[in-house]
């Protein structure tokens, strides 16, 4: 028993894979992550809390307020890229309960039409891990209110943007990231150690991405809505291990399973004593997509103290901790399809310092979810790279190195495209993924 070594290696493309006309290809940000200075939010006040897990706090991050155009014209500049997916900043748009800043609304609407001029679609996310301090501080995702106020941000900055703004809106993004590394595992804040608050918290994200969905379609009738679900590929060593893998249904559940169930269902159901099981009106099939974020495999022990097998001897391991393992994603994209909604991949990347093996992780990834459309029967409408810059990777701070593009940190944030960017370009502008750029990129033979 056990499992094997993976690397993106042994998933490679053996032929040219051809994807359908009109595929989406782009790259992901996350306001917190790249703007700097969002002093309003959770997520500073847990940096600069004393016993903070931050490794370092984000500070200025990439500056991505000031210098989006920089980051865009590098999407830009191949010709391939046709979307780029970033978020709004809640707590810079109502900064307290009530007040509403239109200069951040400005700043957002410049920030769409900048897209829109170098020939890219918005994605617009409108929660990416972060709440205002002011929410927060009435228990934010484990108080029922947070829903209604949710709702409402969504309706103040979907009439702000105006439709022409909003082809594609992501409401909420990764809710079973934050409700358990904020409410069970004490990670995130509010760092919380409660899996009665975690189901809690599960409930109202998605009673909040149906509210929060009506509300843009009511501005935005044309838009496509969705939510970007964080799944994994749960698994277990030993498969007649029983507490191993009872252990690995429960995980699943309430990272995965859970959210697949509701948007296919319409029912909050499950979750124990806390929450009781209810029909979310307009939950069922809410959306017009739903966004996949596909990193790991997670090999469930109970037994160990991060609750995970460790990667065997061979295993091609990131910056994160986690191995590259591909095939995961086809399983996710499957899962996803259950819910008879299309699937775009809204995030998958690599944190790594050898470019070379990014661009292995893109190819592989790549060729599986190939694979999941023309043979797993999965509506595959596109792919957006995590992410367009390194950038702030929370509690990990400024190490793990994600970006298709550098950030020189000791060089006041100087821009450095890696040749990954112009990879991921060759296969966006082409709309396909050739064994022999692959192997030129990658190195293979060298």
């Amino acid at each position: 028993m056990g499992i094997e070594p993976t690397r993106s290696d042994d998933w490679l493309p053996t032929e040219t894979l051809e994807f359908p006309e009109g595929f989406l290809w782009g790259t992901s940000n996350a306001a917190h992550q790249v703007e700097g200075g969002n002093v309003n939010n959770d997520w500073w006040a847990w940096e600069q809390k004393a016993g903070s897990p931050c490794v370092e706090p984000s500070g200025d991050s990439t500056d991505y307020w000031n210098r989006y155009e920089e980051d865009l014209d590098l999407c830009a500049r191949g010709g391939g890229q046709n979307v780029h997916r970033f978020s709004l900043e809640w707590s810079r748009i109502e900064p307290a309960e009530g007040f509403v800043s239109q200069v951040a609304l400005d700043h957002y609407k410049r920030l769409c039409d900048a897209i829109l001029e170098r020939g890219l679609t918005p994605m617009v996310t409108f929660h990416h891990f972060t709440t205002p301090q002011w929410a927060a501080a009435e228990g934010t995702w484990a108080d029922a209110a947070i829903v209604d106020r949710f709702a409402r941000f969504c309706e103040i900055a979907a009439a702000a943007l105006g439709p022409d703004r909003l082809p594609y809106v992501c409401t909420i993004n990764e809710p079973s990231v934050v409700a358990t590394l904020g409410y069970f595992v004490g990670m995130f804040p509010p760092g919380v150690n409660d899996a009665d608050a975690q189901a809690q918290a599960s409930a109202n994200f998605v009673r909040a991405h149906a509210k929060g969905y009506g509300a843009i379609k009511a501005v935005a009738p044309e838009a496509q809505v969705g939510i970007s679900l964080a799944m994994q590929d749960t698994q277990v060593a030993d498969p007649d291990d029983d507490a191993a893998r009872g252990f690995a249904e429960f995980v699943d559940f309430r990272m995965v399973g859970f959210f697949v169930d509701a948007l296919r269902t319409g029912w909050i159901e499950n979750l124990g004593p806390v929450v009781a099981d209810e029909e979310v009106p307009g939950l069922a099939g809410c959306g017009d997509f739903v966004g996949v974020q596909y990193y790991a495999r997670f090999v469930a022990d109970p037994s160990s103290p991060m609750f995970t097998t460790p990667e065997p001897e061979g295993s091609e391991i990131t910056q994160m901790g986690y191995a590259s393992y591909p095939p995961g994603l086809g399983v996710c994209l499957r899962r996803a399809a259950t819910t008879e909604l299309p699937v775009i991949v809204t995030e998958n990347g690599m944190a790594t310092d050898d470019d070379k093996r990014r661009c292995a992780w893109i190819a592989a990834h790549l060729a599986v979810s190939h694979e999941a459309m023309t043979e797993g029967g999965v509506d595959l409408r596109g792919y957006t790279y995590w992410s367009t810059t390194d950038n702030f990777e929370w509690a990990l701070g400024y190490g793990p190195k994600f970006g298709l593009i550098g950030i020189d940190r000791e060089n006041g944030l100087a821009r450095v495209p890696r040749p990954s960017l112009d990879f991921f370009d060759e296969i966006a502008r082409t709309n396909r993924l050739d064994p022999a750029v692959v192997a030129e990129y990658v190195g293979l033979g060298t």
